[in-house]
């Protein structure tokens, strides 16, 4: 999801009747990748297909918590620094807390894998 379509992708989680599309309902694209049987949102600059493993029933406030398999990751080209990480601010990216507030990225800063010998002195 992107600061563009930000608000489109939060009204798609709404309970639609079986025979609505999502995608049209809220001014989305449907786009199909490599034969996967879902499609991805033409809009989106990072494009996640995964595959149901499990789902473990969450007794203590009534949920499900869902295991999936990611098995294509579409990121655009840009986005992906030479180390293969991605720099979500190069594709607008957003970030959810809870069910509705969303909030952009930007890059922060950026360390060295974390090795005990390698611990800097915070003293």
């Amino acid at each position: 999801m992107n600061r563009k379509i930000v608000e489109r992708a939060h009204y798609t989680s709404a309970k639609f009747d079986a025979d609505v599309s999502e995608f049209e309902a809220c001014g989305l694209t449907p786009e199909w990748l490599a034969g996967f049987h879902a499609p991805f949102v033409l809009e989106s600059q990072v494009k996640i297909g995964m595959r149901f493993v499990q789902e473990i029933p969450i007794a203590l406030n009534n949920t499900i918590m869902v295991i999936g398999q990611i098995e294509h990751l579409f990121i655009a080209e840009h986005a992906i620094r030479e180390n293969g990480s991605i720099a979500l601010d190069q594709v607008d990216g957003v970030c959810i807390s809870g069910l509705e507030s969303y909030y952009d990225t930007s890059h922060l800063a950026a360390f060295p894998y974390a090795k005990i010998s390698a611990l800097p002195d915070f003293n």
